[in-house]
């Protein structure tokens, strides 16, 4: 019993904390008080650093990085790896015994990134709100996943701070698919650090 009990305890105060600690993230992007400290940043080990093993064989769910492992962005490396966590931690909330695949492919302008699932889908009416804080996709009666509705605000603003706009295209009972269209920020960079010898 007190195993038990501390255990609870225990996965409780992790709750609270990454509750806390997305508050006030939130907060302070919603204040403009985070700046970007860019960088070039391989996008391959990124996201590969991004998946958690313990969480997808859980639920029988294969991810397949297909993003080329020489691919590289200007991104704030912090700041970008929290929207490919998010974005696959949501994924693997709604995906039971599926996939989830992620793409990449550049054009002259534009990185674009693409996370896509097998799972549950996204009802149509509800999409336009996905990105509203503490706005949740499943009601709180039947909800049978965790979290507040912060982990995709907190995304929207990231992907906000790059220039980056974020899509969603959706099919119930087909899976969802999370693109971020990024804007190639060399020149930025070059801004930051002055030019590149």
């Amino acid at each position: 019993r007190q195993k038990e009990t501390i255990t609870i305890v225990e996965k409780e105060g992790v709750r609270l904390n990454k509750l806390i600690n997305d508050v006030l993230d939130l907060s302070r992007y919603e204040k403009n008080k985070e700046k970007l400290n860019l960088s070039k940043t391989n996008l391959f080990k990124l996201t590969e650093s991004c998946i958690y093993p313990h969480l997808t064989e859980q639920k029988q769910i294969k991810i397949i990085n297909a993003i080329p492992k020489n691919a590289e962005i200007v991104v704030d490396s912090d700041k970008f790896k929290q929207v490919i966590i998010n974005l696959i931690t949501n994924a693997v909330k709604y995906t039971d015994h599926g996939s989830i695949t992620i793409v990449a492919k550049r054009n002259k302008k534009d990185v674009i990134i693409s996370i896509k699932d097998t799972g549950s889908g996204i009802k149509e009416d509800a999409i336009p709100y996905i990105f509203d804080k503490f706005y949740q996709v499943e009601h709180h009666m039947v909800r049978k996943t965790g979290g507040v509705g912060l982990g995709l605000a907190i995304v929207k603003n990231i992907c906000d701070l790059h220039g980056a706009k974020i899509e969603v295209e959706s099919k119930v009972g087909i899976g969802t698919a999370f693109i971020i269209t990024l804007p190639r920020l060399e020149q930025q960079l070059a801004k930051q650090n002055g030019p590149i010898a």
